[in-house]
């Protein structure tokens, strides 16, 4: 392998999407001299469904120890890695995961410095985003799995000044310390998505790699919800619903296609955007200059104020029906499957006894 390519995310710009793409297409892609690693949650990318990537074991073996989500004892995973990378006939290597945005230096420095130590070139990919639609896609995921109930303007005045990574300039200069600045690739998000599979297409060129014959259709992964369906997980969210009722609320309103993926997020007041473009506004000044070589960062923000920021959008009847019908409709599915599985296992329990009544007789 002459280069290995670590797709950081950032968050909330298509990571999921992209790694459902890279799962399904990894065959396709090895053709060309691509592996998307078989590690990690790489199974999860192959069936459709909301992952952190090959690259998540690892990540969270790089993170620091206070963390969560951190894996303390990183030797499985390393190795798994390791023999991923050792065992591929691949020209390029993609690990993708945006837990590797959080990486401590201390844990993924060496990393690096393993690596090319053994003659490769490793090289951090990732994408940035308009912060006004970071911060509210950031705060729909919030809602719709993490428990959240408070309204966007709560969240928003406390999180964008939390997150090293929004200041696009100082990450991207920290980003030169570890991986030396030929070797990162900055993408811009908000671009690749205006145009159907455009985010694919983006992540392929920045590869070197061209999209045709690939398998472009995915399904919408981790997808937002609509303002009336935040407003109602809102109030749910007050009862602590597992994740996986969340996942039904994301997959109806996929299959409803009350929202899809890629769209202007219109949920925050002007005067609290106007208050996170101003805290960005150098930052993102000197990464246009220095990376893009131009004087702005981002095309003009459309905007006009949203209904209902201060209280939550009115909810009609049929909103609510359309909300809890898919929610009965799912769970009964659920219900026939497990009744099936019931009947399966009742024939082999009923199997098993009369070949054990048959092995008594014959004693």
């Amino acid at each position: 392998m002459d280069e290995l390519v670590l797709h950081l995310g950032m968050p909330k710009t298509g990571s999921s999407a992209l790694q459902v793409f890279l799962a399904r297409n990894r065959d396709a892609l090895l053709a060309r001299g691509v592996d998307y690693l078989p590690i990690g949650e790489f199974q999860l990318g192959v069936k459709g469904r909301i992952t952190a990537g090959n690259g998540a074991f690892l990540a969270r073996t790089l993170l620091a120890s206070d963390s969560p989500a951190r894996i303390d004892e990183p030797e499985r995973h390393r190795a798994e890695f390791e023999a991923a990378v050792a065992n591929s006939s691949a020209r390029i290597g993609v690990v993708s995961s945006e837990l590797l945005i959080d990486a401590r230096q201390e844990e993924i420095g060496p990393l690096i410095v393993g690596l090319r130590e053994r003659g490769m070139a490793v090289k951090a990919l990732y994408y940035i985003r308009r912060h006004d639609q970071f911060l509210a896609s950031a705060y729909m995921q919030q809602v719709k799995r993490h428990g959240y109930t408070d309204l966007p303007e709560t969240y928003v005045r406390i999180a964008y000044k939390q997150h090293p990574f929004l200041k696009y300039h100082s990450f991207y200069r920290y980003l030169c310390e570890l991986f030396r600045s030929g070797n990162v690739i900055c993408r811009i998000y908000d671009g690749a998505v205006m145009q159907g599979s455009g985010l694919f297409h983006d992540f392929l060129k920045a590869l070197g790699v061209s999209a045709e014959g690939l398998a472009l259709e995915v399904p919408d992964v981790n997808t937002s919800l609509s303002p009336k369906e935040v407003a109602i997980m809102l109030l749910i969210n007050r009862y602590h619903p597992r994740m996986q009722f969340s996942d039904f609320v994301v997959e109806n309103a996929v299959t409803s296609g009350t929202m899809k993926a890629g769209i202007e997020h219109n949920i925050l007041p002007a005067a609290l955007l106007a208050e996170v473009e101003e805290y960005f506004r150098e930052e993102n000044r000197l990464m246009a200059q220095e990376y893009f070589g131009r004087e702005t960062l981002f095309g003009a923000r459309p905007y006009s104020e949203p209904a209902g920021t201060a209280e939550r959008p009115e909810l009609g009847l049929e909103d609510l029906i359309t909300f809890f019908g898919g929610l009965m409709v799912r769970y009964d599915q659920r219900i026939v499957e497990l009744d099936q599985r019931i009947v399966e296992l009742g024939k082999v329990i009923r199997l098993l006894r009369n070949e054990m009544h048959g092995a008594k007789a014959a004693d």
